[in-house]
């Protein structure tokens, strides 16, 4: 699972390097937060990592969309 991390680190290094200079740091920092969170509620809606699956309801998913909402309104 070690070299999987490295390279999905390597390939997000690789990403923020390229969309800073065409959407700006704060519209590359929300989309990145943006698919973290994304990553977070899949995670909690399976139960991964030994923790108590939490489902999808829609309030968490609204909360990603004005995240996302958010970080579109920043793109310059």
């Amino acid at each position: 699972m070690l070299p999987t991390g490295g390279l999905l680190g390597a390939i997000g290094v690789v990403g923020i390097t390229v969309a800073v200079p065409r959407l700006g740091v704060a519209t590359a920092l929300g989309m990145r937060t943006f698919g973290n969170l994304v990553a977070a509620l899949v995670a909690d809606h399976f139960g991964w990592l030994s923790a108590e699956a939490i489902p999808l309801a829609p309030r968490r998913l609204a909360g990603a969309a004005l995240l996302l909402a958010g970080a579109l309104l920043m793109w310059k």
